[in-house]
C-alpha cells in the first residue's frame, strides 16, 4: 500500500483519531443484567404476559436469605451463632432506614423466618438451651407457630377429615366452625411440616425422630421499594439496596470459627508485537464504542470478546454475522459485537499494523535495536544464527512431513481421524437439548457455590406457573372455568395436588356455607352476579378463602361492571429433567389456557410463569442451532474455495472442519446438567448460603439476576405458592390496588 508505506505515521495519526471518534460511543455503553432482555427472544409471549403480570400484581416483597451448613445445625453453638447473626441484621442502619422501616411487615410484626422462632428469637432461652431441648423442640408434636396464627388450605382440615365427625355435622356446626376466629389447624402441627422445610438433609432415628441436619435457612422479608428511573429506564429501589449491601457484610463482622463461609458473593520484533496488541485493543475500543452508539446493551457473555479478537479470521467474521440473525437479545448484541470488532481489527490490521511494520523495517534498515530503539548497531553487526532460525518452520519442514510421508503414519493417522469422527457423529445423533443460566456463572464463584448448596440442601418440588384469567365472565362462564381447572387438574405437566384455584375453592364453599340460602340456585350457584361478588367478599374474609386474596385484584370503580380485572389459578410444575421437557410444560400450559376458549377472545386467558423467561430461549436453540450450522459451514466452504481456488484442496479442508463437529448443546454442563430441575432459581427465592458454612445471598430489585457477590429475585403474586414455605399463607397482600374485599390482619390475628 503507498500511501501507507509512504505515510505510515501519519496514518497512525488518522487511524488514532478513528478509534477515538468511535470510542465517543461509550457515552451510550449500557451493561445489561436483566435475563428477560439477555435471554428471553425478542417478540416472545413470555415477554407480553411479564408486562400485564407487572403490571397488575407488582411486587412487594423482597428476600434476604442466609442458609447455614454444618455438621450438624441443631446444636446450641450453631443457634447462638444465628441468633448473633439475626441481631446483626435487625440492627442494620443505612442513612435513616433500619430494619423497622425496610422490613415487610404482617400486622404490627416484621417478617422474619428461621428455625429460631421455635424459641421466640429469645437470647435468654436460646443461649441456655442443651442439644437435648433443641431436639425436643423440633421433635414436638402440634407446633404452634408463636408468632402467626396457621391457615386452613383444605375445609376437611377442620375436622382433622375425621370422616367419624365430618358425617355428623349438621349445616350449624359447619358455619359455627368456618366462622371461628383465631382459627388453626386443629389435628395437624403447624411448623411440624414447616420446621422440616427450613432443614436440610435432615437425619432421623429408627423411630422417624429427629437427631440433626446439615443446613438450615434464616429468610428476612424486606419490602419492595422500587421507582422508575428515568435515566436508566429500570425500576430501582436504593432504599432495599443500600440496606441489602449490608445484610451481605454482616457475616464478617461476626464469629464464625469453624464454618465455612460461600458469598452471592531477545526478539526483533518487540514494537512490532506491540503494535499487533495495541490493534486488538483498538478494535474493541472502536466495537464497544460503535455498538453503544447503535443502542446495543453489553451483557455478561461480552467480557470474552477480547479474547476472540486475538484469534480471528474471515470465516469468524461470517459465523458472526450469521448469529447475529438470533432472536436472543444476549447473543445478538454479542455476534455485532464481535463483528465490528472482527472488521475494526481487520482495518487496523492493514493501516495501522502496516504503519508500524514500515516503521519497524526502517528501523531495521538503518541498524537501530529492537529493544533499545536509541542503541544502533556497528556496520559489522550481525544477528545471531540462533535468532534467525524458525524453529516451528524446520520441525513441520524436517520431522513432521517426513513422518507424514511414511505409509504407516498414514494409515494410523487416518484410524485416529475416523475414530474421532465417530465420536463426534456419535455426540451428534445423541444430541440432548440443554440450557441453564447457571452455566454462565463462573465455575468458582460465591453465586454458583450458592446454588449447588441450595440444590444439595433445599431441593424445590416443582417449578411454579399460572393461569392468567383476564376479563372473563366469571358468572356465565361457569362450565369454562371449571373445564379448565380439570383440563389443569389433568395435565401429565402439572402436579395435580398442587392445582389452586380460589374459583373451585369458592363454589364448595357456596355449597357448604350457603346451602340454605334462597339466593343459591339448585345448582348451587348464585341467582345472579350481584350475589356472586356480595359472597365472594364474605368468602375471601373467611379463614378458608383469606388464602386466595392475592389472587384476585378487583376493580376499585365499584360502578364498573367488570368486578375483577384480573386473577389466576396457581399450579406447580412436575420436576423437568432437561430443557426439552421445560418447553413442553410451558407450551401444555399455554394450551389449555388457550383452549379454555372464553367469550373476551383468546388473550382471556393465558399461562404464564417468571421461569417461561428463561424457556423461552430453549424453544428457539434447536431451530437456530441447526439453520446457523448449514450457513456457517456453507460460509466456511465458499470463503475456503475463493482462498485456496482449488475444488479438491477445498473439499479436503471442509471435510476436516466437519470432523470436528459435535453438537452437544447439553455437553457443556458437566455433572450437573441433570440436576438443574432440582432447584429452579429463575422462579423462587432462593434459599440462600459456613467458617459457619453460610451461603448468603441477598435479592435485588432486578429479579433472578446473576451478579459477583449478590443474587437478584422477586416474587409476584403468580408465584406466592413458590416462596419460602408456609411464610406465603401468612402474607395477605403482596400486590397494589386491592380494595377493602381483602381480609385485615390487627392485633395479631387475621
Amino acid at each position: 500500500m503507498p500511501l501507507v508505506g509512504g505515510y505510515p505515521r501519519v496514518i497512525i495519526l488518522i487511524v488514532l483519531s478513528i478509534a477515538l471518534c468511535c470510542a465517543t460511543g461509550m457515552f451510550k455503553f449500557q451493561q445489561e443484567s436483566r435475563t428477560e432482555k439477555l435471554w428471553t427472544p425478542v417478540g416472545s409471549p413470555a415477554l407480553k404476559h411479564q408486562e400485564f403480570v407487572e403490571e397488575k400484581f407488582p411486587s412487594e416483597i423482597r428476600f434476604a436469605i442466609y442458609t447455614v451448613e454444618a455438621d450438624n445445625v441443631l446444636t446450641t453453638e450453631v443457634l447462638q451463632k444465628m441468633l448473633a447473626l439475626h441481631e446483626g441484621v435487625v440492627n442494620i442502619t443505612v442513612d435513616e432506614n433500619d430494619w423497622n422501616s425496610v422490613c415487610y411487615r404482617l400486622g404490627p410484626n416484621c417478617l422474619s423466618s428461621s428455625i429460631l422462632e421455635l424459641w421466640s428469637f429469645n437470647s435468654t432461652i436460646i443461649s441456655n438451651l442443651t442439644a437435648e431441648d433443641i431436639l425436643d423442640k423440633v421433635n414436638e408434636a402440634n407446633l404452634i407457630r408463636p408468632d402467626l396464627d396457621c391457615l386452613v388450605s383444605n375445609l376437611l382440615e377442620l375436622w382433622s377429615f375425621n370422616s367419624a365427625i365430618i358425617d355428623n355435622l349438621i349445616t350449624d356446626d359447619i358455619l359455627e366452625k368456618v366462622n371461628e376466629t383465631d382459627l388453626i389447624r386443629i389435628g395437624s402441627d403447624c411448623l411440624g411440616s414447616y420446621v422440616q422445610s427450613r432443614l436440610g438433609e435432615i437425619r432421623k432415628d429408627g423411630s422417624n425422630r429427629i437427631t440433626g441436619a446439615k443446613a438450615t435457612q434464616m429468610i428476612f422479608i424486606i419490602q419492595d421499594q422500587k421507582v422508575f428511573d428515568t435515566a436508566s429506564g429500570k425500576y430501582v429501589d436504593e432504599i432495599s439496596k443500600s440496606w441489602e449491601k449490608k445484610f451481605i457484610d454482616v457475616p464478617d463482622a461476626h464469629n464464625t470459627t469453624g464454618f465455612t463461609l460461600y458469598k452471592f458473593t531477545k526478539t526483533s520484533t518487540v514494537y512490532l508485537s506491540l503494535a499487533g496488541i495495541l490493534a486488538v485493543g483498538l478494535s474493541i475500543l472502536s466495537a464497544m464504542g460503535l455498538a453503544s452508539a447503535f443502542g446495543l446493551v453489553y451483557g455478561p457473555v461480552h467480557s470474552i470478546l477480547p479474547f476472540l479478537l486475538l484469534v480471528t479470521s474471515v470465516t469468524d467474521f461470517c459465523a458472526f454475522l450469521i448469529g447475529s440473525t438470533t432472536v436472543l437479545p444476549a447473543l445478538r448484541s454479542f455476534c455485532i459485537y464481535c463483528g465490528i470488532g472482527i472488521m475494526f481489527l481487520f482495518f487496523y490490521g492493514i493501516t495501522f499494523f502496516l504503519a508500524w511494520l514500515v516503521i519497524d523495517r526502517k528501523r531495521y534498515e538503518r541498524r537501530y535495536d529492537a529493544c533499545c530503539c536509541c542503541f544502533r548497531h556497528i556496520e559489522e553487526y550481525e544477528p545471531s544464527k540462533c535468532g534467525q532460525r524458525a524453529l516451528l518452520q524446520e520441525f513441520f519442514y524436517t520431522y513432521y512431513s517426513q513422518a507424514l510421508l511414511n505409509i504407516h503414519v498414514k494409515v494410523i493417522v487416518l484410524v485416529i481421524t475416523f475414530c474421532l469422527f465417530g465420536v463426534c457423529l456419535w455426540g451428534t445423533v445423541t444430541w440432548e437439548q440443554n440450557f441453564d443460566l447457571k452455566w454462565f456463572l463462573p465455575a468458582d464463584g460465591d453465586t454458583r457455590a450458592y446454588f449447588t448448596a441450595t440444590e444439595k440442601y433445599f431441593p424445590t418440588n416443582g417449578v411454579g406457573t399460572a393461569i392468567y384469567l383476564d376479563e372473563v365472565d366469571y358468572y356465565n362462564e361457569r362450565d369454562k372455568m371449571d373445564a379448565l381447572y380439570q383440563n389443569f387438574m389433568n395435565s401429565v405437566w402439572i402436579q395435580s395436588s398442587s392445582v389452586s384455584s380460589w374459583y373451585e375453592s369458592y363454589e364448595s364453599w357456596l355449597s357448604i356455607a350457603k346451602a340454605d340460602d334462597p339466593d343459591l340456585n339448585a345448582d348451587m350457584w348464585p341467582k345472579n352476579e350481584t350475589v356472586l361478588y356480595d359472597w365472594l367478599d364474605e368468602f375471601l374474609a373467611s379463614p378458608y378463602g383469606f388464602r386466595f386474596s392475592n389472587n384476585i385484584l378487583f376493580n376499585e370503580d365499584e360502578s364498573s361492571n367488570d368486578k375483577i380485572i384480573v386473577s389466576l389459578i396457581t399450579a406447580s410444575h412436575v420436576l423437568f429433567d432437561n430443557s426439552v421437557e421445560e418447553v413442553s410444560g410451558m407450551d401444555n400450559v399455554r394450551g389449555i389456557a388457550r383452549e379454555a376458549n372464553f367469550a373476551a377472545g383468546e388473550d382471556a386467558a393465558f399461562g404464564y410463569s417468571e421461569v417461561y423467561l428463561a424457556f423461552e430461549a430453549n424453544k428457539v436453540i434447536q431451530h437456530e442451532l441447526f439453520r446457523n450450522l448449514g450457513l456457517a459451514s456453507a460460509c466456511v466452504f465458499i470463503v475456503v474455495l475463493v482462498l485456496l481456488a482449488n475444488i479438491l484442496q477445498t473439499v479436503l479442508v471442509f471435510c476436516c472442519v466437519i470432523f470436528t463437529l459435535r453438537v452437544n448443546p447439553g455437553a457443556n454442563s458437566g455433572p450437573e446438567q441433570h440436576n438443574h430441575h432440582h432447584y429452579n432459581y429463575e422462579s423462587q427465592p432462593p434459599h440462600s448460603p459456613q467458617h459457619f458454612p453460610i451461603h448468603r445471598t441477598i435479592f435485588m430489585d432486578e429479579k433472578y439476576k446473576y451478579k459477583s457477590s449478590v443474587m437478584g429475585n422477586r416474587i409476584n403474586a403468580s408465584y406466592r405458592s413458590q416462596s419460602p414455605p408456609n411464610i406465603r399463607n401468612h402474607v395477605p397482600h403482596v400486590k397494589k390496588g386491592s380494595t377493602a374485599r381483602s381480609a385485615t390482619y390487627q392485633n395479631g390475628h387475621l
